[in-house]
């Protein structure tokens, strides 16, 4: 017997386990899907665009002190008194 108001999904990991949730809407249940879907699929992409930027930003950042460390060696050895 199918139920087009009713859906379920399941949530969870290895670690923690896995559970099922049973969802029966008063209407039919594919409006709510495609709901969940597009809202998973902006939360998605925006922890998508954040580990890119976390990325970038180290790799500057590493960029940034590797070129530094040189520079700070050889200012190091130059001392003028004025």
């Amino acid at each position: 017997m199918a139920d087009a108001r009713a859906f379920g999904y399941i949530f969870g990991s290895p670690d923690t386990g896995h559970r099922f949730f049973g969802i029966k809407t008063e209407k039919s249940a594919s409006q709510v899907v495609i709901a969940m879907r597009d809202l998973f699929q902006v939360v998605f992409d925006l922890k998508k665009k954040e580990i890119e930027r976390a990325k970038q930003q180290l790799e500057l950042q590493q960029k940034y002190l590797g070129a530094g460390v040189g520079r700070m060696h050889n200012d190091s050895s130059k001392v003028s008194i004025i």
